[in-house]
């Protein structure tokens, strides 16, 4: 006889809607003004614990954290067919950071009790840190999964299937877990007459901190790992001189050319780095990431950013990879940086071994290490074990950093925030170590210094791998000499799936802007900008795209930059090199041409 499950639980988010923000002065978002709804993500996670349970029988229940004025917004989820829907309310809880944040979500499943999974949106639409699910699951001593595209249950066990930019990969583990799904899992369910009428007999259940008994010296600000010392607009950096183009037989000549002349230029970079020569005793530790042997390019940026950041505070760079394959040339290149100390952890596919072992993995190394800061690339599997890491060591964690700065004894962290709106400047407080997931390709920077580095063998906490790989992503990988990114302006979606063609066809990248990746056009790996991948491609080719400047800060370090659009005044011309004033769709059918690719 099949177990049933008993309980779920759903993290639902409240966030802001409108794009003026009222802001508090310790830089909050005033949410007792501003116009809120539910974060989008977190329907389908609404959705996939109703699937679940009508299958599998037991109770889902929603657990939001916010003020009072919340109460409205989250009882119309009963129309969706949930059982109860508890709201964290306390004064003393605002301001709270994601730490704070999973700290209290956490005491209140354990108050709720039996709860044999938790499931979340992959990301929020004000924050997207995808931070809490994984600081919730370190908090409670639960595995954690993200970006979860499938997922059955069975007995006591879950089995889903996880994506990451190269791979899908399958695992199952006993319950219970938090699992944050991505958008392609599901499509969420409309209420129900029946539905709606049963929501105004139902009443949102609020629990406060005398239902929690927090300390209070661990709620809000006070208790915050990680403050917001100010907040600024978004700017882009690079103007030049644009080219408009109308003829079809002219735009073919000049996509021609700007390609032969252009692509595989290699890097001239101006901002070079000079690395300290001797280990001292500040550290800055780096999580590298190995993929098929090698250092990963994202990962040797955020080394390359670490040198940068130590050379201001008299810092040694030391790293953690896996396993290494042609380890004199892996290690040159960690070396190429400044990087004295490598600590190889004997792990044939990271990807594929649990989270909290590795993570222990790392604290381990950490404790010998005594680093200030610690620093992960802002892929998926760096945003899966940053946040785990981060609460697990009571540290603060900053996602999506831009840049990092040393200013008067403290790491100053820069993120996009409100879905790309804003930069917020953030320090960490309160923390063993300060803890950030570097945004790769924002800046071009570069070393050139080769010294003697030290590579120490570790041997694994990883009890056995987790998992098998199901699918290869390596359609079209963004990081490619010719990108192509599209947005709104392709209305149909058959030319974007003929983009993708094209780009398999040709080894182009393919990306896109947040707008199709809310549509659920694209996969959220594919989204570039600052809530996305930042890329630097020797050709970028904009598609459709009008040029927010969360998309255009994601692409002002391509070498050519050409936009197609039939208005050639948009914000994306102004960093454009050339515009080819045409139909997105007319361009397509060019682009399809094999004389032309």
């Amino acid at each position: 006889m099949e177990d049933k499950i008993v309980r779920i639980v759903v993290l639902v988010k409240i966030v802001p809607k409108q794009t003026t923000l009222p802001m508090s002065s310790d830089y909050t978002v005033d949410r007792n003004i501003a116009t809120s709804s539910i974060n989008p993500n977190d329907y389908h996670a609404i959705e996939e614990a109703l699937r679940l349970k009508e299958k599998n029988g037991g109770e889902v229940i929603v657990l939001s954290l916010g003020n009072i004025s919340c109460k409205t917004v989250l009882k119309d989820v009963y129309a969706l067919g949930v059982d109860r829907i508890i709201l964290l309310s306390d004064s003393i809880f605002k301001g709270s950071d994601t730490f704070v944040t999973s700290s209290i979500l956490a005491e209140a499943i354990n108050k709720i009790g039996n709860v044999d999974m938790v499931v979340a949106g992959k990301k929020s639409s004000d924050g997207s840190t995808s931070q809490v699910p994984n600081e919730v699951a370190a908090l409670l001593g639960w595995n954690s999964a993200n970006n979860i595209i499938a997922c059955e249950t069975f007995q006591n066990k879950v089995q889903y299937e996880e994506r990451y930019e190269k791979y899908d990969i399958k695992r199952q583990y006993d319950l219970p877990i938090i699992l944050s799904v991505s958008s392609e899992i599901n499509v969420p369910r409309l209420p129900s007459i029946e539905g709606l009428l049963k929501a105004t007999k139902k009443e949102v259940l609020i629990w406060d901190n005398c239902d929690l008994e927090i300390s209070k010296e661990y709620c809000g600000i006070n208790g915050s790992k990680t403050q917001v010392a100010g907040v600024e607009n978004v700017t882009y950096s690079l103007q030049r001189e644009m080219k408009v183009i109308t003829e079809r037989k002219q735009i073919v000549e000049s996509y021609r050319e700007l390609r032969r002349s252009n692509v595989d230029r290699g890097v001239n970079c101006e901002n070079k780095i000079e690395v300290i020569n001797d280990l001292t005793d500040k550290k800055i530790l780096v999580f590298c990431e190995v993929n098929d042997g090698k250092i990963s390019n994202e990962s040797l940026y955020v080394v390359k950013k670490a040198a940068l950041v130590a050379k201001k505070n008299d810092s040694s760079v030391v790293t953690i990879s896996s396993k290494l394959e042609n380890k004199k040339e892996q290690l040159k290149e960690l070396s190429k940086c400044g990087v004295k100390i490598n600590y190889e952890i004997e792990i044939d596919n990271i990807y594929l071994c649990d989270k909290g072992e590795i993570c222990r993995d790392i604290s381990q190394i950490a404790a010998g290490v005594e680093p200030e800061l610690i620093l992960f690339a802002s892929t998926q599997l760096g945003m899966n074990i940053a946040p785990y890491f981060a609460a697990m060591n009571q540290s603060g964690l900053t996602a999506e950093c831009i840049d990092i700065d040393y200013v008067d004894d403290n790491y100053l962290q820069r993120r996009p925030a409100f879905g790309g709106r804003l930069i917020a400047n953030i320090f960490t407080k309160n923390s063993k170590y300060s803890v950030a997931t570097i945004k790769p390709y924002v800046e071009q920077m570069d070393t050139t210094y080769i010294g003697e580095i030290e590579n120490k063998v570790i041997c694994s906490n990883v009890s056995k791998k987790q998992g098998e790989i199901i699918n290869n992503n390596q359609k079209y990988e963004i990081d490619q000499s010719i990108v192509i990114g599209c947005g709104n302006g392709i209305h149909r979606q058959e030319f974007l799936e003929l983009v993708k063609e094209i780009c398999m066809k040709k080894q182009y990248g393919f990306c896109a802007t947040r707008e199709l990746v809310d549509k659920g056009w694209v996969d959220t790996n594919r989204q570039v900008g600052l809530t996305g991948q930042v890329i630097s491609p020797d050709i970028y080719i904009a598609i459709g795209i009008s040029g927010a400047y969360e998309h255009i800060v994601g692409i002002e370090q391509s070498n050519v930059i050409i936009s197609v659009n039939t208005n050639a005044t948009e914000p994306i011309s102004k960093v454009s090199d050339v515009i080819y004033e045409i139909d997105s769709e007319e361009f397509i059918n060019i682009l399809a041409m094999e004389e032309m690719i």
